[in-house]
């Protein structure tokens, strides 16, 4: 099928990615029973120190006992200059990622109480722990991934702070996923559903059921209302309540997510209620503004949606308006006059090219019929006419026109094979011929099997019709050469 459409198939290449895949498949069961391993530990943290206490939904940091450390998979009493570890605290103002929503980061210090004057000045650091993840384990452990400048222990009493500007970005995004899931369901109806989603520090992801693409005009009113509702300045607060409670009171659930008794709902704007541990804004006027960046299919009935918020939306706005002034200038007229200035160019630009192609098809026409005369009679009166040709240059689309052309001049009984190197320097064959043609014995499938190899490629089709993609231009003319032996078979 490929080498009919002129293509070939890169089977070496086909190879080398298989292997590499196989190759992080390997890895990833070689990691499932790493995950293993470190899952039996962490339940056994669980059990012994019970779950971490996650207070980040009011505060940013905390003085924390450290309760655990992991090397390796391995629990560990200290940890020293240069070494990885997930370090664990009994309370934690850092969120682990789960629900779309990405991990926090920040630092940990371990302050050395020996440094220091009796006036209160700032003690120094004996061991800093930089927080590059979070996630939790065994359900309810919270870790915190990093590596560790100085030294700290189990049993320390550490000062652990997340990065507040990233968090409010985060926070940003998250709340703006919730308005926008509700702007959907107000303008494209309720059938849509969340199916998934990526809230992180300067963008937004949301996966949703639809059945179509979005129309421009659609996508601007999704926009709008988001923005109508970041406007409004709605508190968005949070409560703990049962699910058959929440059920009960029509709060939006993922399908398929399991949750315990006691589920947290969250509320953003008049009609978004949804199940959600993930921290949020205080009021939707923080968000500032939402801006669409794309939306797109990800599956069967499978919509996904790309946006910004805050100041990331509004660099979006500023480097569209410079690219527009660029725009202008390069027309020569002003921001407001560029999509007339386009249109009327366009229509220039389809004008020329009209012209232009009413001029080569005069030409061509002219050349061609100057080689009708080379035509092979085959087979005698009850025959047909053979023209064997090479026409460089020439795409799939034109190969066929021109095969057309050349069987309508020669008559109802006629066949033409054409060679033709492309403008990627590739070449390509075709064969074609009337049903009168195919009767007396023509037969275009056949043919070019023969005379692809010759192109190093491959090719086949139907009796009245046949083409080949080759990757050797040099065998162009033996290949049509060989054609033209067919009067001698």
């Amino acid at each position: 099928i490929a080498a009919e459409q002129g293509f070939d198939v890169n089977r070496t290449g086909f190879d080398e990615l298989m292997e590499e895949q196989r190759t992080q498949a390997r890895a990833h069961v070689k990691g499932d029973a790493w995950e293993l391993a470190a899952s039996a530990l962490y339940e056994q943290i669980l059990r012994d120190q019970g779950p971490s206490e996650f207070v980040g939904y009011s505060r940013t940091a905390t003085t924390s006992q450290i309760i655990g450390l992991v090397v390796d998979g391995q629990a560990v009493s200290t940890i020293s200059d240069g070494q990885a570890a997930e370090l664990i605290l009994d309370k934690t103002a850092f969120y682990a990622e789960k629900g779309g929503q990405v991990a926090d980061i920040g630092t940990i210090i371990l302050p050395d109480k020996s440094a220091g004057d009796a006036k209160g000045q700032d003690k120094l650091a004996q061991g800093v722990f930089t927080v590059t993840d979070t996630r939790e384990y065994a359900g309810g452990i919270i870790a915190h991934h990093g590596y560790i400048t100085g030294q700290l222990g189990v049993g320390a009493m550490a000062e652990a702070s997340i990065d507040v500007l990233r968090r409010e970005g985060i926070e940003r995004n998250h709340t703006a996923t919730h308005l926008l899931h509700s702007a959907l369901k107000e303008i494209l109806g309720d059938h849509v559903k969340q199916a998934g989603s990526l809230v992180s520090p300067d963008h937004l992801r949301f996966d949703f059921t639809h059945f179509e693409p979005l129309t421009p005009e659609e996508l601007a009113a999704v926009e709008q209302l988001v923005n109508t509702l970041i406007r409004e300045d709605s508190a968005v607060h949070a409560y703990v309540t049962t699910l058959d409670e929440a059920r009960a009171a029509g709060v939006t659930a993922l399908f398929g997510e399991k949750y315990g008794e006691q589920v947290r709902v969250l509320n953003a704007g008049p009609t978004s209620r949804e199940l959600c541990g993930g921290t949020h804004v205080a009021h939707t006027a923080k968000i500032g503004l939402c801006k669409i960046l794309s939306e797109s299919s990800v599956g069967a009935n499978l919509r996904r949606i790309e946006a910004q918020t805050s100041t990331d939306a509004l660099e979006r706005y500023k480097h569209a308006e410079s690219e527009l002034l660029k725009a202008a200038a390069l027309l020569k007229t002003t921001p407001d006059e560029v999509v007339s200035r386009i249109q009327a160019q366009q229509a220039q630009l389809k004008k020329a090219a009209e012209e232009l192609a009413r001029l080569k098809s005069g030409a061509a026409t002219g050349a061609l019929s100057g080689h009708l005369a080379e035509a092979l009679t085959i087979g005698g009166a009850q025959g047909y006419q053979l023209l064997v040709l090479r026409q460089d240059g020439l795409g799939a689309g034109q190969l066929r026109e021109t095969a057309d052309f050349l069987r309508q001049k020669l008559g109802e009984s006629s066949a033409v094979v054409l060679g033709s190197l492309g403008e990627d320097n590739r070449p390509s064959l075709l064969a074609a011929a009337t049903n009168q043609a195919v009767a007396a014995g023509f037969d275009a499938g056949a043919l070019i099997r023969e005379l692809a190899p010759l192109i190093e490629g491959k090719g086949g089709g139907k009796p009245s019709f046949a083409q080949a993609g080759g990757s050797n231009p040099s065998g162009l003319d033996a290949a049509l050469a060989k054609a033209r032996e067919i009067p001698e078979r």
